[in-house]
């Protein structure tokens, strides 16, 4: 009778109960007509006449790519300006609610160029599912090759695997978000492209930890070599280099790696680039020593680099209200400003306060009109705006495409234009920006009166660039401005202190620690493409320069002593160090725990000891975090010291784990006890969902010899465990106060993960 019921509970529990569901956005049910009702492409045009793989064709490969849904019908149209390579390329695009493909195939080769794939894993309210990692990474890199050997074959043999020790550290949404393997397969090759403009020449794929999958496929690849010229010695380039681009001293902000909260006081450091902050760096043209842009323009009237005068600046402390500013007061502020800019059409579309930290007092709010939209952000702890920004609607293209009144303004106009505006709109800020741009000219074949210019403004404080605050202006060809932004923080700005290395000491500094390289751009790579472009592939004239080497994680300079910083102003992590940032010690469980490791499942630092035996406070914490923490992951509390720090550290995860039930607040109490399997149980059984069956206890009959030495109100927990085969018996014993190994734990949740997929 016993086993019977036992049976029969484990078909109740695993048909009828559910996962708790955790607060996931909700996906549009439907997208109006979507490109899956029917083949839609572009006219046959020229240049599509001659291809060797039809549209047809085209479409039969993409879908032999992965598992095309019955009702594949997607858009496709010819590109005939794809770079790098100089190829004609079929782009296919398929969508339909919760999922969305896109393929691009060479249409002279048949050579699959991109593939993409996508479920939505932010399914409606009580439709969440589990993503639960199967293959480690290394066992996944196995696919990942495969799978490029049957694309590119012979360009496969021609590349290194690039070691990328990545780790995605905790996820919002736990065990519900998917879990990928990406994996870099570079082109052996002396001279890589700049980086910045579209990645090193290889190969990339994205393996599905879950089932072995891949889910994306790309192909950067050219066989077109740099022009064979004279270049300039590399000695010459790194004085063009230190005399126009870097390095350049700058105030920055840091934060914290582990709760991502920005840091109160700004910090000195000399950037590399001085234009790392406004786009694509400008680089040195190899043959003769030029600046060129991506594009491969001259980029002329940069001013030289210098020395800075420091004499006399001073320290500058924002003040703050006695009180912070209440939600109300807060969204008048932001309405004030909004009026301010003559934007008064504009209605309050959605107000959040969860974007940030919550202990920084930042409140958002978002306006909307037929003309636009608005956002701004307020700083409650000083009543001041932090950031602001609007975007006006210039209407349709075919609309906005006509005759210009007057002569188009060229850059400088436009620029000026763009001065008057701060003057007027800004003025207690106009005094504090300096242009960080260099000329930019629109493209004269494109007739929209509306392209605008775009100028950056950054903030300088003591005569030194802030690069984290910045004014952004959009003016058109007619002189209209069609959007701004601007971010003004209130922090702490030190004065220089006399140590202070000179920009020509941190330039040697750079120069010995990080240093330029031989690379190439390919300017063609910024022309447009599309259905209406050049039918003949044109050539993509590869051009030699010299440029900054990308070093991983190093992001400035100190300006006192010299190291090399990341952008948390700590010391940057190496090729050799960069392993996951957490350090697994034991074999109970461990593929499990490797599993989870790479789903981030851990805080990063941490360190796991399989065989020690965990608090319930523990257990709570890591099955917490595989439900999912929600926004309080983002949730910091201030810094605190003695007992009250530990305390602190927990209190989001108790928080979390009571609204997902996994504890009731009298239990929130009592953590700290060394966990026993009888415990386990209840906190399994509970991130199963059971609770509302497995707490009856009275209705439960043990099959286990040792049943009455489990505590009152755990039966139920323990025969619900051992019925679902999450937790087994020893010698027909369930052993209720057995300590539990950490890594049992992590063994017995992958196991109750499985059951709930």
């Amino acid at each position: 009778m016993k086993r019977a019921l036992t049976s029969l509970l484990a078909i109740v529990l695993a048909a009828s109960l559910a996962l708790p569901a955790y607060g996931a956005g909700m996906a549009p049910e439907a997208a109006g007509k979507t490109a899956a009702e029917a083949v839609t492409s572009a006219p046959i045009s020229n240049a599509s006449k001659d291809v060797k793989i039809t549209r047809e064709k085209a479409i039969e490969i993409a879908k032999q790519l992965f598992d095309a849904p019955e009702d594949f019908k997607p858009e496709i149209y010819l590109n005939t300006g794809w770079q790098p390579g100089n190829r004609r390329v079929w782009s296919i695009n398929f969508y339909k609610p919760y999922f969305s493909a896109y393929i691009a195939i060479d249409a002279d080769s048949s050579e699959v160029i991109s593939f993409n794939k996508n479920e939505n894993w932010a399914y409606p309210y009580g439709k969440r599912k589990i993503y639960l990692a199967k293959y480690t990474r290394e066992e996944a890199r196995v696919f990942a090759e495969n799978f490029i050997k049957k694309m590119a074959p012979d360009k496969f043999t021609k590349t290194t695997y690039a070691e990328d020790n990545y780790y995605p550290g905790i996820k919002a949404a736990g065990l519900f978000e998917p879990v990928n393997y990406f994996f870099r397969f570079v082109k052996s090759a002396e001279i890589q492209p700049v980086e910045y403009y579209y990645g090193e020449e290889g190969i990339n794929a994205t393996v599905d930890a879950t089932d072995g999958s891949i889910i994306s496929y790309n192909l950067n690849w050219s066989d077109d070599k740099p022009i064979d010229e004279k270049i300039i010695s590399k000695q010459q380039a790194e004085e063009i280099y230190v005399k126009y681009i870097g390095p350049e001293l700058a105030y920055v902000r840091g934060y914290d790696e582990n709760s991502g909260i920005p840091m109160d006081t700004a910090r000195l450091v000399y950037l590399p680039s001085r234009f790392a902050y406004v786009g694509p760096p400008i680089v040195i043209r190899a043959s003769d020593g030029t600046l060129i842009s991506p594009s491969g323009v001259e980029v002329k009237n940069i001013p030289t680099l210098d020395e800075i005068n420091l004499a006399g600046e001073k320290t500058f402390i924002p003040s703050k209200l006695n009180a912070p500013l209440t939600e109300k007061q807060a969204q008048k502020l932001a309405e004030d400003e909004i009026k301010r800019f003559g934007l008064d059409s504009m209605a309050l579309q959605a107000y959040n306060e969860t974007p940030y930290p919550k202990t920084l007092d930042l409140y958002f709010f978002n306006f909307i009109s037929n003309d636009g939209n608005a956002n701004a952000t307020v700083d409650a702890s000083t009543g001041k705006i932090q950031s602001f920004g609007f975007w006006k609607n210039t209407g349709n293209y075919p609309e906005a495409q006509q005759n210009l009144d007057s002569p188009a303004l060229n850059w400088e106009d436009a620029k000026n234009k763009a001065l008057e505006y701060i003057k007027k709109y800004l003025p207690d800020k106009a005094d504090q920006v300096q242009s960080t741009g260099y000329s930019q000219e629109t493209d004269p074949t494109f007739k929209d009166p509306y392209q605008p210019f775009f100028f950056n403004f950054v903030r300088i404080v003591n005569g030194i660039p802030y690069m984290a605050n910045s004014i952004n202006i959009g003016v058109t060809q007619k002189g209209e401005i069609t959007s701004l932004n601007y971010s003004w923080d209130d922090i702490i700005f030190p004065a220089p202190e006399k140590n202070i290395l000179s920009r020509q000491k941190a330039a040697g500094i750079m120069m010995e620690k990080m240093g330029i390289t031989l690379s190439y751009i390919m300017p063609k790579m910024y022309g447009y493409y599309g259905p209406d472009a050049p039918q003949k592939p044109q050539q993509s004239d590869k051009i030699l320069v010299y440029t900054l080497k990308n070093l991983l994680d190093a992001a400035y300079i100190d300006s006192y002593t010299g190291e090399l910083l990341n952008y948390a102003l700590k010391e940057p992590v190496t090729a050799k160090s960069a392993s996951p940032y957490i350090t697994i010690r034991g074999e109970t469980g461990r593929r499990e725990a490797e599993l989870f490791m790479n789903q981030g499942m851990f805080e990063s630092g941490s360190s796991i000891d399989l065989e020690s035996v965990p608090t319930i406070m523990d257990s709570v914490k890591f099955l917490t975090t595989c439900l999912g923490i929600g926004p309080d992951i983002y949730a910091l509390n201030e810094t605190k010291t003695g007992e009250s720090e530990k305390a602190d550290a927990n209190k989001r995860y108790i928080d979390a784990a009571m609204v997902h039930g996994l504890i009731t607040a009298a239990e929130a109490s009592d953590l700290e006890k060394p966990l026993d399997r009888q415990h386990m149980a209840k906190l399994i059984i509970r991130f199963l969902g059971y609770e509302a069956l497995a707490s009856k206890g009275d209705i439960f009959k043990l099959d286990a010899n040792d049943g009455s030495d489990i505590e009152s109100g755990f039966e139920g927990y323990a025969a619900s465990a051992m019925a679902l085969g999450v937790m087994k018996k020893s010698e027909n014993k369930f052993l209720p106060r057995e300590k539990v190994k950490f890594g049992e734990l992590i063994k017995t949740l992958y196991k109750a993960a499985e059951i709930s997929k």
